[in-house]
């Protein structure tokens, strides 16, 4: 930050990011998959994480290329 003028430039940027799967389970997560289809079906409750399978197959970046706003 600028202390001139209090602006911050686009190099001083802090970006949030969500820990890693290794970093969940290093820290004590525990995952679960509930068996269900949709990728927002996501619970977490008394230290585990269940969240649906997400298979990667040839089609999965076209998958993704197509859902730009999800």
């Amino acid at each position: 930050m600028s202390a001139a003028n209090g602006t911050v430039s686009s190099s001083e940027k802090n970006y949030l990011s969500a820990p890693t799967a290794t970093e969940l389970h290093q820290s004590g997560v525990k995952f679960k998959n509930p068996g269900k289809n949709s990728l927002f079906d996501i619970t977490f409750s008394n230290g585990i994480l269940e969240i649906p399978q997400l298979k990667i197959d040839d089609n999965t970046k076209i998958l993704f290329r197509k859902s730009p706003g999800l």
